[in-house]
């Protein structure tokens, strides 16, 4: 079986041509609340087991961290949950460091990571650029 490599020279050259034109733009936790609510009707909804895999995730991304770490969950409507075999797709957000997970959905995934936005370490990651920048274009 041939193993996948990454292409790491395709995001090198995105990140490359773009970088030096970018600006860190990443939305605060805080802003990707309300945009949760306000414009993709999110519910809030507790539960411990789904706020633990949000801060294992959280601890897994080197570049963000959060000292008191609180977590937000919600449930969202979307399409793309009948796939997974969801009732409906699931998002953990990190308050303090904005971190957000999603469960559910790729779509509504991408659609969060490119409207969040890349902070300064972010913009450094050829990987983090090339999505962020594929995303732009695929709109």
């Amino acid at each position: 079986m041939k193993e996948i490599q990454p292409d790491l020279e395709l995001w090198k050259r995105v990140w490359a041509q773009h970088r030096p034109n970018m600006q860190p733009n990443r939305l605060s936790g805080a802003q990707m609340r309300d945009i949760l609510l306000e414009q993709y009707a999110a519910r809030p909804f507790s539960d411990p087991g789904f706020e633990g895999v949000v801060l294992a995730n959280l601890a897994q991304y080197p570049y963000l961290s959060a000292k008191n770490p609180q977590v937000l969950a919600f449930t969202v409507a979307c399409a793309d949950a009948a796939a997974y075999g969801l009732p409906h797709c699931f998002v953990g957000l990190e308050l303090e460091s904005g971190y957000i997970h999603c469960e559910g959905s790729d779509s509504l995934q991408d659609a969060l990571f490119l409207r969040q936005g890349l902070n300064e370490e972010e913009l450094e990651n050829p990987f983090l650029v090339w999505r962020y920048v594929a995303l732009q274009e695929a709109q």
